[in-house]
C-alpha cells in the first residue's frame, strides 16, 4: 500500500514569502527602541516622525519589520501630551538607565534585582520624573473610565515603579517627584502615585 504524507514547502522555497508579524513583546521593544532615540524636541509632523523612523532602520538600530509595527502617529501624539511637552522643555534628560542593587528580604537575605528605566528627566520646574513607556493593549470596555485604567496599571506596575524610585534615589540620589506611565497604545498618560 502507497503512503502519502503531507508536507509544507519550507518558508525558503516559496516564492511569496508570508510576512511574519511580531509578537507583542517585539512590537514593545520596538517601540522603546524608537522612544529611546526620539529627539527632545519631537517632531512636527507624522511625516518627520516617518522618516526618523526609518532613520534608526538606515542607522541599523531597527529592523524594517520592527520599524513598521511602530506607529508613527502614535509615536507623534506622545508629544501632544503634558508629559510630551515636559519632555520637550526637560532641563536634563537620562534614557535607557541600567541599575543594580541588592535589598534584604525580611529574612535578611539580599536579593539582586537589575533593571532598565526607560527615561527620567528634569522638567522646566526642576522636578524629576519617572517615564515608564508601556505598549499594553487596553481592552475596549474600560478605555472610557480613565480611573480604571489607573487603577489596572497601578496593580499591574506600581511594584516595579517603586524599585525603579528606589534605584534612582539611591544610586542616582536624584528624588523623584512623579512617576508617569505613558500608555502607546492610546496614548494616554498615567501618573501612579
Amino acid at each position: 500500500a502507497k503512503r502519502y504524507v503531507k508536507t509544507e514547502v519550507p518558508s525558503f522555497m516559496l516564492k511569496e514569502k508570508k510576512k511574519r508579524k511580531l509578537s507583542a513583546t517585539e512590537v514593545g521593544t520596538a517601540v522603546h527602541a524608537v522612544m529611546q532615540h526620539i529627539p527632545q524636541h519631537g517632531f512636527a509632523t507624522i511625516e518627520e516622525t516617518e522618516h526618523f523612523i526609518q532613520s534608526l532602520v538606515d542607522r541599523q538600530l531597527l529592523q524594517q519589520l520592527e520599524a513598521d509595527a511602530v506607529s508613527a502617529e502614535k509615536v507623534y501624539a506622545f508629544f501632544g501630551t503634558e508629559v510630551g511637552q515636559r519632555f520637550k522643555t526637560a532641563k536634563e534628560i537620562l534614557r535607557e538607565v541600567p541599575f543594580t542593587m541588592s535589598l534584604k528580604d525580611e529574612d535578611g537575605d539580599a536579593q539582586i534585582i537589575q533593571g532598565v528605566i526607560d527615561c527620567i528627566f528634569e522638567d522646566a520646574e526642576g522636578k524629576w520624573v519617572l517615564l515608564d513607556y508601556k505598549t499594553d493593549y487596553i481592552e475596549q470596555m474600560i478605555l472610557d473610565d480613565l480611573e480604571k485604567i489607573k487603577r489596572k496599571m497601578t496593580k499591574s506596575y506600581q511594584i516595579q515603579l517603586n524599585y525603579y524610585q528606589h534605584a534612582v534615589q539611591s544610586i542616582k540620589r536624584i528624588e523623584i517627584s512623579e512617576r508617569i506611565l505613558y500608555l502607546y497604545s492610546i496614548g494616554l498618560e498615567v501618573k501612579i502615585d
